[in-house]
């Protein structure tokens, strides 16, 4: 049997250095996570960086709208937008975000 909390802490770490690769920029994981509700997985150590993300890992299923509202909350909490990044075994990483905040990040 998996251990969901080290399967998450892979993941979180996983497109942190995802992140890293590709932007350019520090993200740690945000560890009130475990004590506090609203938080997001990971932060951005770039105070501009627009986005809150939660990261889901699963073995398989649907992108569920509980992902995407939990992220707004912690995103509300700092004022800034939700992300939602999840992966279903054997299958790439998605993000999620709406529309108007791309619109409005861009």
């Amino acid at each position: 049997m998996v251990n969901s909390r080290a399967k998450g802490v892979g993941y979180e770490s996983e497109i942190k250095n995802t992140l890293f690769e590709n932007l350019g920029l520090v993200f740690k994981r945000e560890l009130n996570q475990y004590r506090e509700a609203d938080h997001g997985d990971l932060i951005c150590e770039a105070e501009n960086f627009p986005f809150v993300i939660e990261c889901k890992r699963r073995v398989s299923g649907s992108f569920k709208q509980a992902w995407i509202e939990q992220a707004q909350r912690a995103a509300d909490r700092v004022g800034k937008f939700p992300c939602v990044i999840y992966r279903f075994d054997r299958q790439p990483s998605i993000a999620v975000i709406r529309i108007n905040a791309f619109a409005k990040a861009v």
